[in-house]
């Protein structure tokens, strides 16, 4: 693959040709803040937190779609560009109602970690005092569109990762919002319960009803485990929250096998909505009931039942993955 040969912030850099001036940034290790931009999604440069100074052009270029060419010279934090970035994250602050101290998000969310990193204190502009709908009539989460900065992840994600394409904008200017199919309430949409949009979702405009308030994912009360989800044979890999041994939420995971971040609703939310008590010990069945009891007597039982079989079956749940289902086969093949 052809390569070229660049300069950002004064480090000397040699890329491979066509690659964004954010990709080479982050192969060099050079943090440049965005807001639209997901690795998950293709970039549109809605958001212009990304803009850099690219010597010879005439104005900031957003870094996650100008691709880079032989000899560019890039600066990602000259005077200019923070003054631009910071005049961006102004303009959003003024645009809805970002109040941190009462959203769920507050200490995961981008918007919020980018005014630390740029010391907004105070706000600028006036801000919008009229109140925007919340769409509550989804069973798993909420979409409340006070949150919402328009990066339209939410709507790639349901297009390019999904493939349901039940997102879309309505309305112009300042009065655009997030809709579904053309306007009609989220939870009479063609909307699958995937989860897709809330897991890309950077501030707190889609919320897990579940989940909300319960930790932040910096916690460090907070554990996340990776593991493969049960609810089918696929074996989509899922990280799993949970605190105090209570499940909190459940993630996917954008460089697993073979699901790649899509989760379906059997594997994001029906497990957080279960009712029927957990089973923690094993259970042996005596008088026609089952009862607890340790694992030394429900595997001395189970042999127990298998001695002297001159033939044996087995039963295999549908949840299992594939690969179990296969070894299950050999080994009564």
């Amino acid at each position: 693959m052809a390569v070229v040969h660049i300069t950002i912030n004064g480090r000397e850099l040699t890329v491979d040709a066509g690659i964004s001036v954010l990709q080479a940034a982050k192969q060099a290790g050079i943090d440049i803040p965005t807001l639209c931009h997901h690795p998950a999604l293709p970039d549109i440069g809605a958001c212009r937190m990304c803009l850099v100074e690219v010597a010879k052009q005439r104005a900031l270029q957003p870094a996650c779609t100008f691709p880079v060419s032989e000899g560019m010279e890039v600066q990602t934090e000259s005077p200019k560009v923070v003054a631009a970035r910071k005049f961006v994250l102004e303009l959003l602050f003024s645009e809805r109602n970002h109040y941190c101290m009462f959203c769920q998000m507050s200490g995961d969310c981008e918007l919020q970690a980018l005014a630390y990193r740029y010391g907004l204190t105070h706000w600028i502009y006036d801000r919008s005092y009229e109140p925007m709908p919340t769409d509550a009539t989804r069973r798993y989460f909420m979409l409340d569109h006070n949150r919402c900065i328009l990066c339209r992840r939410c709507i790639r994600a349901c297009d390019n990762i999904t493939a349901n394409h039940t997102l879309g904008t309505r309305q112009r200017g300042s009065k655009t919002m997030i809709c579904a199919d053309f306007g009609v309430p989220f939870g009479q949409s063609t909307c699958v319960s995937c989860g897709t949009c809330l897991q890309v979702c950077p501030t707190g405009a889609l919320i897990d009803r579940a989940s909300a308030y319960r930790g932040r994912d910096n916690d460090c009360e907070l554990q996340h485990n990776k593991m493969v989800c049960a609810g089918c044979a696929v074996g989509c890999g899922v990280d799993v929250v949970s605190r105090a041994n209570h499940l909190v939420r459940i993630g996917s995971i954008w460089e697993a096998e073979p699901n790649y971040g899509q989760l379906c609703i059997k594997g994001r939310f029906e497990p957080l909505d279960e009712l029927r008590p957990r089973v923690t010990k094993p259970l042996v069945r005596r008088d026609g009931a089952l009862q607890e009891t340790d694992w030394a007597t429900a595997i001395e039982a189970a042999a127990a039942g298998l001695r002297g079989a001159t033939s044996m079956a087995a039963l295999a749940t549908p949840r299992a993955t594939n690969e179990s289902l296969k070894a299950l086969g050999q080994a009564f093949g």
